[in-house]
């Protein structure tokens, strides 16, 4: 495995990571949607993001 399959892996479960975190939070339903299609479309950017802004 190369260092471009290591970070991929890396940013995948990170994504993983983000969106169980805000499924599960107490946000409302109109936020978690938003944080997960951002996650979704702007995967390292979106999560990033969310540690910084996210849903508790």
């Amino acid at each position: 495995m190369d260092a471009i399959n290591i970070a991929g892996i890396g940013i995948l479960l990170a994504n993983l990571w983000a969106i169980i975190r805000t499924v599960r939070s107490d946000a409302d339903v109109q936020k978690k949607v938003l944080w997960v299609v951002f996650v979704l479309v702007a995967p390292f950017v979106g999560v990033v993001a969310w540690i910084i802004f996210g849903p508790s």
